[in-house]
C-alpha cells in the first residue's frame, strides 16, 4: 500500500478534525444518523424546504428566476438562490436525492442536513490549501 505524502496528511487531518467534532456532537445529542434529531429541524420546514421545492419547480416547469410569488407575500428569488441555494454541496445534493424528488416535491429530512455537516470539512480543507498555496 502506498504511503501518505505530508502534504496529503495535512489535508486529510484538515477535513478529519471538523467531521471528528460534529459527530461527536450529533452523538451526544441525538442528531442523525446517531438518533432521531435534525439540525435544521426548524430551518427545513420553513426555509430549506419551501426555497428547493420551488427552485425545482422552477427548473422543471420554466419559471422566471428573478421573483416569486409562491414564498410568503412575494420574494426576490435572486437573493434567495444566491443566500441558499447557489451552494456546490446544494447542486451535488440535488444529483444523489434526484429520485427522491420524483416521488415527492420535497427532498427528504436527512438530505439537506448532511449539507451543513460537509460544509465546515471542506470550508476547512480548502482554506488550509488556500493558505498553504500563498
Amino acid at each position: 500500500m502506498r504511503r501518505l505524502t505530508t502534504k496529503q496528511k495535512l489535508y486529510l487531518q484538515a477535513f478529519l478534525l471538523p467531521f471528528v467534532i460534529y459527530a461527536v456532537i450529533c452523538f451526544r445529542n441525538g442528531v442523525f444518523p446517531f438518533g432521531d434529531n435534525c439540525i435544521l429541524h426548524v430551518d427545513m420546514y420553513h426555509q430549506y424546504e419551501p426555497f428547493f421545492t420551488e427552485f425545482m419547480d422552477k427548473l422543471k416547469h420554466g419559471g422566471r428566476l428573478l421573483y416569486s410569488f409562491r414564498l410568503g407575500l412575494g420574494s426576490d428569488f435572486v437573493a434567495l438562490f444566491a443566500y441558499y441555494l447557489a451552494s456546490p454541496l446544494n447542486w451535488l445534493l440535488f444529483s444523489v436525492t434526484r429520485l427522491t424528488y420524483a416521488a415527492r416535491r420535497a427532498p427528504t429530512p436527512n438530505n439537506p442536513d448532511s449539507t451543513p455537516a460537509i460544509r465546515p470539512m471542506t470550508a476547512r480543507t480548502i482554506f488550509d490549501s488556500f493558505i498553504r498555496t500563498f
